[in-house]
């Protein structure tokens, strides 16, 4: 009888030992997945450091035109795209890729005194930088 109990005892534990064993790789395979995800994050957003996008000029004179300069600054990204936001909203894309000191004036619709604008950059890879101060439409141009 003593055989069979310390066998049953034997078996309880190596099963024990098992599951604690799959639930440290299940939690290891969780914390590698935030982990990798997290360095990814951080890599991308650490490209957007140093860009600066200005609205140098956003009027509804006769036409609705938003003046965009890219300051210098210490981002490696040689072409930017401005996503200019109106009101908050994802308004419009500016086609034409900025590198530093490039500026562009574009046409768009929908501008109308008082309304806020705020410009992010879109870079080569992908990443969406944060967006700038907000800047308002004036009637002059």
């Amino acid at each position: 009888m003593k055989s069979t109990k310390a066998q049953s005892e034997l078996i309880t534990t190596v099963l024990i030992i098992l599951l604690v064993l799959a639930a440290i790789i299940i939690v290891w395979q969780v914390v590698m997945g935030v982990l990798n995800q997290s360095k990814n994050s951080v890599t991308n957003q650490a490209n957007c450091m140093g860009l600066n996008l200005v609205v140098v000029k956003a009027t509804n004179a006769s036409s609705l035109n938003v003046a965009v300069r890219r300051d210098p600054g210490a981002s490696s990204q040689n072409n930017v795209t401005a996503i200019v936001f109106l009101n908050g909203a994802n308004s419009y894309t500016i086609s034409q890729s900025l590198k530093e000191l490039d500026s562009n004036t574009s046409t768009l619709g929908g501008l109308k005194v008082g309304d806020k604008i705020q410009l992010a950059g879109r870079l080569s890879d992908g990443t969406t930088c944060p967006l700038n101060a907000e800047t308002l439409v004036t009637s002059t141009a």
